[in-house]
């Protein structure tokens, strides 16, 4: 993935309770001390976003673009990240435990 096409997204929450999410936008969301789990996201596009002490288990991120997200303290748990890009992202403390990173 080099880059998404913007304008093929549609907005959506991380606090719906969808568990697919495919060209979806995520702006300026904010979770903080949460797991989410068994969520699948294909071509999503994450822009300012806080995820704090997130963890992420059993969840799949295909094609996703993050940019300007605190990713600080994620616990990505036998998750898969796949063409996954990441610019400006703070990710300190961030763990993949049992992922698979390609």
């Amino acid at each position: 993935m080099n880059k998404l096409n913007l304008e093929l997204l549609t907005s959506s929450s991380l606090h719906s309770d969808e568990e697919f999410y495919t060209y979806t936008s995520f702006m300026n969301e904010c979770l903080m001390d949460e797991q989410l789990a068994h969520k699948e996201y294909k071509q999503c596009y994450f822009k300012n976003c806080d995820f704090n002490d997130v963890t992420f288990e059993h969840c799949y991120f295909i094609s996703c673009f993050f940019e300007n997200c605190d990713l600080s303290n994620i616990a990505f748990q036998s998750s898969l990240l796949r063409g996954c890009q990441f610019i400006n992202c703070k990710m300190m403390g961030t763990s993949f435990y049992e992922c698979i990173l390609e």
